[in-house]
């Protein structure tokens, strides 16, 4: 009939057969248009239900018989918001585009009827429109991750603090300390130019320097731990502290490493973040690493990341930000030395009270720290620089940042030597596993394992990261998984990241 209608003329005389024709065409375009909206908003709202429903049904069940495990319990939860965001994302754009193409229909229809030929039709057909742009346009946002907080909301630091630290320590006097020690170094972030600043002088403060055989480890000892120390020994702090001149700052990045990876690697890794490169010494293409050790080409290395804006770049360095004369600046236990001179690494006279554990320790505080920075950066991330030898894998504080950051959604970037690297240590990469990964001390080990319920799948992720640096070229499931991160990080990447001083 409404066809029929619009075919004829505009006098009602005449029955217009290539209207009729033009319209019903029309016609069915927009009922499939319809149909397959409704139809794909249909299948991917059950795609979501069913295992929403089961994945509630399955906590609830292992909640009562007391199965979950705190952190388990907060990872499914944000599972689940997440999925009920993407359903009820489902249900708004759905019944907006439909309403929306359902009017455009309806008032094309009374406009040529004749039954109607007042303008109110066009204002309630641009309403329509704007409605469906913004309910789409929100549900985008919504989806995409942008305006998330990450994983370091109140709640959840408050119930990990309970869940992961020393409860010994945990009396009702001491959380307020604790928050305040966890604050103080979140605070000790430092700029790329700090860093580079203290590297082109390093050959001044440890004059022996060779950035192919000193480790962090050496350069901690023999650099870092007497340059924070004070005059006499008197005011010794964290040598961010110094950097940055005694100016507080929340980083936009963490870094994980191993100590006893070289320090001019070290460096290398983190310019190439900043510069937004893969490899730091790879062949047949750009090679920092030879940068940082040529003064000249060292000097041009700064002026280019000065104009491209990156020597603010902030990063937290744990040689750097935590207080080393807090823990190890008094002990040399295993006698470690220093490869060129084959000394015996010097020990710090300070004064200052050591602590490995409970309220006032620095150390056992990473997880909070990471927390915090999420709450409080945006677009917080890490940086995992490989040694040569990859040996992070193996190391027990290395694999708990790994970790947690994976846990939480938190963005890693990896920086490795050079593609012929990763060739070399395909075999050891390949047989990466989490329960052989070593500690300076037993205890902790075994602390960071209580933390890795699935070791399983932890370890099958370690392999996937790995293969991913191995074999850049994905199948069509593997890319479409990695566009979406990428997408996510990209659109929040658009804001400025929050640094306060």
């Amino acid at each position: 009939v409404g066809v029929a209608v619009f075919a004829m003329r505009p006098d009602k005389s005449v029955f217009d057969w290539t209207r009729a024709a033009a319209i019903t065409a029309l016609a069915i375009l927009f009922l499939t248009l319809l149909t397959i909206i409704l139809r794909f908003s249909a299948l991917s709202f059950l795609a979501y239900w069913r295992p929403f429903r089961r994945v509630k049904a399955w906590m609830e069940k292992a909640q009562s018989a007391g199965q979950l495990m705190r952190h388990q319990k907060v990872e499914i939860d944000q599972a689940l918001l997440a999925a009920k965001r993407v359903l009820v994302c489902l249900v708004v754009t759905g019944i907006t585009t439909t309403v929306a193409i359902m009017a455009q229909v309806s008032l094309m229809w009374i406009e040529n009827t004749g039954l109607d030929h007042s303008c109110w039709k066009e204002w309630l057909a641009n309403l329509l429109n704007m409605i469906d742009v913004i309910a789409n346009s929100t549900c985008l946002t919504l989806l995409s991750g942008v305006v998330d907080r990450g994983i370091g909301s109140q709640k959840w630091r408050s119930e990990a603090k309970d869940a992961d630290t020393d409860q010994q320590s945990r009396d009702s006097g001491a959380d307020q300390t604790w928050d305040k020690v966890v604050e103080k170094l979140a605070h000790r972030g430092f700029t790329l130019e700090a860093l580079l600043k203290f590297y082109g002088r390093l050959g001044e403060i440890m004059p022996h320097f060779n950035p192919a055989e000193h480790r962090t480890s050496d350069v901690v000892r023999q650099a870092i731990i007497p340059a924070s120390a004070g005059h006499d020994f008197e005011h010794p702090c964290a040598f961010a502290e110094v950097m940055m001149h005694g100016v507080s700052c929340l980083p936009e990045k963490m870094v994980t490493h191993n100590w006893g990876n070289l320090f001019s690697h070290l460096v290398a890794a983190i310019v190439a973040d900043a510069l937004d490169t893969q490899y730091f010494a790879a062949e047949g293409s750009r090679n920092l690493l030879a940068e940082l050790l040529d003064p000249a080409r060292f000097q041009a290395l700064q002026e280019e990341l000065a104009w491209k804006g990156k020597l603010l770049n902030t990063y937290w360095v744990c040689a750097f930000s935590v207080d080393q004369h807090k823990t190890i600046c008094r002990d040399n236990p295993h006698l470690d030395e220093d490869p060129v001179t084959h000394c015996v690494h010097p020990v710090c006279p300070c004064a200052l009270e050591k602590f490995w554990c409970g309220t006032w320790c620095e150390v056992n505080k990473f997880d909070d720290m990471m927390c915090y920075l999420a709450a409080k950066v945006r677009n917080f991330s890490q940086v995992v620089a490989v040694d040569q030898d990859f040996d992070i894998f193996t190391r027990a504080w290395c694999i708990a940042e790994i970790n947690l950051a994976h846990i939480k959604g938190v963005k890693q970037v990896v920086k490795v030597m050079s593609d012929q690297s990763i060739r070399t240590k395909r075999t050891k990469l390949q047989d990466v596993k989490v329960e052989s990964m070593k500690a300076s001390r037993e205890e902790d080990k075994q602390s960071i394992l209580d933390k890795i319920p699935d070791k399983a799948h932890f370890n099958m992720y370690l392999k996937d990261m790995m293969t991913g640096l191995m074999n850049p070229v994905r199948d069509s499931a593997d890319q479409a998984s990695m566009l979406g991160k990428v997408a996510r990080w990209t659109l929040a990447d658009i804001s400025d990241a929050v640094v306060q001083p």
